[in-house]
């Protein structure tokens, strides 16, 4: 499928729910969450960051291996990351890519750019849920960087 058309759906999708939390949106009949593929669909930038995480919680428990953690710039995705690719048996941690603004590349120019701060949303595969979550530690967007962060947050009330 071509990542464009992915990309211009999973934009739909997010406004389709008036910008809400998505584990808070109304569910009738024809709306519900999104589904995980069409909404964590990001295109890769040669301008990039990884945030790496020691932890994510929701409602401080330590998410599961199946779990994701998805970037976001303005209700865009710019990332994600499965939080069992990383942390194995050793529950370690995980970096999440964070694509920036690449100005030869289209498909990025709504991205984040240098100094903005991205937003996190943690996938539970489990309950099939979104949850906005808070990084314990704010830091700006800059290509290439690395920042070591305690913990990713997420509450279900």
């Amino acid at each position: 499928m071509n990542s464009r058309f992915l990309l211009i759906l999973s934009v739909f999708l997010i406004f389709s729910c008036d910008n809400c939390l998505f584990s808070d949106c109304e569910e009738d009949s024809d709306t519900s969450a999104p589904l995980f593929e069409e909404y964590f669909v990001f295109e890769t930038s040669s301008t990039f960051a990884n945030y790496f995480f020691q932890y994510a919680l929701i409602d401080n428990q330590q998410i599961e291996q199946s779990d994701w953690i998805g970037a976001f710039h303005n209700n865009i995705c710019i990332g994600t990351r499965r939080w069992g690719d990383c942390t194995g048996e050793g529950n370690a941690g995980c970096d999440v890519p964070v694509n920036g603004y690449n100005s030869g590349n289209v498909l990025t120019e709504d991205y984040i750019q240098q100094g903005e701060y991205p937003s996190f949303i943690i996938y539970d595969s489990t309950a099939n849920q979104y949850f906005n979550a808070i990084p314990s530690e704010e830091v700006p967007f800059n290509n290439l960087i690395m920042p070591e962060i305690d913990s990713l947050s997420a509450f279900s009330h």
